[in-house]
């Protein structure tokens, strides 16, 4: 049986390169899929040339992020499994068997082959480091499993839960998962880090490596550390619980019957299907399908980074080194998709009298409204500031420039989530053109639009400060701001919308007033 399942799974993936209309471009793709990972091959493998240690702690958090990355892709695509357990019960097969052909037909994909790729460059840095090549090879078979095991664990609980997925081919999500897991090596190998970064970094990576498997003992084995025996059992036990639970999932699969779930037209829930079963999911799902329908809200989105690039043009022209100017279009973007959702229920007061009616509370409505704007923007910042940070040059910016990011958008987030229900104005109706502006009566849109400006401003002010000390004469340990820049961001984000919920609870009557006027 394991022979048929692997060459079922070989002719998937070929028949994918065959479907009519879409052979070339999928061909196209995938050789640029294999110059870009041959080109961030010989990047990493240039790690050992770093001072101060830094290709360890790269190597590290590269591992981490690609755990991560199998962990969170699945279950953010909602795609259909072709090695659901499930499609095995007429076979009549045993659980226990089938669990081991499932996990070996798993690395029949192209993120296993990619993931293979990031093993192999692993291993041979490592050795370059002085970690033996045993403790390498055992390293990088670790990781491998524990990255296959958590993406069929993921799949399988989304499956034991009831996720309906659509179909769709997840091969581009795990290629942009690992593609981002791949930026602290590419950083690494083009920036010069500062000893304070390269320290601190290095801490963080000592505390990742005990819980990431595969990394603790050639990491150990590199730095001279004979402590790394209770590292290397964890990442074994993590390995085995992960497995335990991989066939537990198979076991409960191929023997549970879920009640069928009628959709018209083959559609499924989606949004809804995803997200938790919540009024704050519920309300999250219902901003994600309106929004990202919503040309006048796509519109504010997708105009942000290059609002965010604009700037930094007069900078160059006026004499501002690059590598100052290349920090700039990321604090801007944050503050602008901070600011974004100030005026939220203007833009969706044709449906706020659902939350309205069903009663429920202001938290809800606060947090679930969030939802679009956060699914756009923390990727785009996230890719926005590892290319300004290779444009800088400038490595040692790097958690300075993540805090101002973080404080500037979470900060925004709160007062937006005051601002949209205290004081909401009037814009384009649905079905108008995104650049369309209404007539207003009132001078509220400007002074409420300045107020969260300018409050998100004042409010990380402190992170801006600290960043420019930083950075510019580095008196200020960077982890110092990037903490600053989380805790000040987080603090005025709960603030803000549990004031937000507060004035939401008592202004139903008004809000309903104004949607209706709108």
């Amino acid at each position: 049986m394991a022979a048929h399942v692997l060459r079922l799974r070989a002719a998937l993936l070929v028949g994918a390169f065959r479907e009519p209309g879409r052979t070339i471009p999928r061909a196209v793709g995938f050789l640029a899929l294999v110059i870009g990972t041959a080109v961030t091959a010989s990047r990493a493998l240039a790690l050992p040339s770093l001072p101060d240690g830094f290709a360890a702690t790269a190597l590290v958090l590269s591992a981490a992020g690609l755990v991560l990355s199998f962990a969170i892709a699945p279950a953010l695509t909602a795609t259909v499994d072709p090695l659901d357990p499930r499609r095995f019960r007429t076979l009549g097969a045993a659980p226990d068997p089938l669990a081991a052909v499932l996990l070996l037909a798993s690395l029949v994909s192209v993120p296993t082959w990619l993931l293979l790729v990031y093993e192999v460059v692993a291993t041979i840095v490592w050795t370059q480091l002085g970690a033996s090549a045993g403790s390498a090879i055992a390293g990088a078979v670790l990781h491998l499993l524990a990255c296959v095991l958590v993406a069929r664990v993921v799949m399988a609980l989304r499956a034991a839960l009831g996720g309906q997925g659509r179909p769709a081919d997840a091969a581009g999500v795990f290629v942009v998962a690992l593609v981002v897991a791949s930026v602290p090596a590419t950083i690494a190998s083009a920036a010069v880090w500062s000893p304070g970064a390269a320290r601190a970094l290095g801490r963080v990576a000592g505390l990742i490596a005990a819980l990431v498997p595969g990394t603790a003992l050639p990491a150990g084995e590199a730095s001279g550390s004979g402590s790394v025996g209770l590292a290397v059992a964890i990442g074994i036990v993590v390995v085995a619980a992960l497995a335990v639970a991989w066939v537990a999932l198979v076991r409960r699969l191929l023997t549970t019957i879920e009640h069928p779930v009628v959709a018209r037209g083959g559609a499924g829930l989606g949004w809804f299907a995803l997200l938790p079963r919540t009024a704050t999911g519920a309300i999250a799902a219902r901003s994600l399908v309106y929004g990202l329908r919503d040309s006048r809200y796509l519109a504010n989105l997708l105009v942000i980074p290059v609002a965010g690039i604009l700037p930094v043009i007069p900078l160059l022209v006026a004499g501002v080194p690059i590598e100052v100017a290349a920090l700039v279009p990321v604090p801007l973007m944050a503050l602008f998709y901070g600011w974004l959702p100030h005026n939220d229920l203007a833009y969706d007061a044709s449906a706020v009298w659902l939350h309205i009616a069903s009663g429920v509370r202001g938290v809800a409505d606060r947090a679930g409204r969030l939802a679009p704007v956060v699914l756009i923007s923390v990727p785009v910042l996230a890719v926005a500031t590892a290319l300004s940070i290779l444009v800088s040059g400038r490595g040692d910016a790097l958690m300075p420039v993540v805090g101002v990011t973080a404080a500037l958008l979470l900060s925004g987030f709160g007062l937006s989530s005051i601002a949209s229900v205290v004081a909401p104005y009037a814009v384009a109706r649905p079905g108008d053109g995104p650049f369309q502006q209404p007539q207003r009566t009132d001078s509220t849109g400007a002074w409420s639009q300045a107020l969260v400006l300018l409050g998100a401003l004042a409010a990380s002010a402190p992170t801006v400060w600290l960043a420019w000390l930083a950075i510019a004469d580095r008196q200020v340990e960077s982890v110092a701001v990037l903490w600053t820049g989380l805790g000040s961001g987080a603090a005025v984000l709960l603030i803000g919308i549990g004031i937000g919920a507060a004035v939401f609870d008592v202004r139903g009557t008004r809000i309903m007033e104004f949607a209706g006027a709108t």
